[in-house]
């Protein structure tokens, strides 16, 4: 079912997102590592290229970060049911206010 998947779908999207930053400074340094070593090649110029386009500049590089810790976030809610403990530790609690409530009355009035 979808609703069984949707964590691991979740994570999966935080998790590229994730590794998108250290990604992009894995290539740069190979980049700059195979420059000086061999000279400058195409290659080097091309994957430079798209590793400083303005989709992966530092400020959209740190709303990706974000969104991936929000969906990792999401992704653990979901998988341990946090909304469904929490729903049932207030009506637990509730029940338990409301016992007190008419314990606590003395008999006849």
């Amino acid at each position: 079912s979808v609703h069984r998947l949707a964590p691991f779908w979740l994570l999966v999207g935080a998790t590229v997102l994730l590794l998108l930053s250290p990604l992009k400074n894995m290539v740069v340094n190979i980049c700059m590592a195979s420059f000086k070593q061999n000279g400058y090649d195409v290659t080097i110029g091309h994957v430079l290229d798209v590793a400083y386009k303005p989709c992966f500049g530092t400020a959209p590089m740190q709303a990706y970060t974000c969104l991936g810790y929000a969906l990792m976030t999401v992704a653990t809610g979901m998988q341990v049911d946090i909304a469904g403990k929490f729903q049932a530790s207030i009506q637990h609690a509730r029940l338990a206010a409301a016992k007190k409530a008419t314990s606590s009355c003395p008999p006849g009035g």
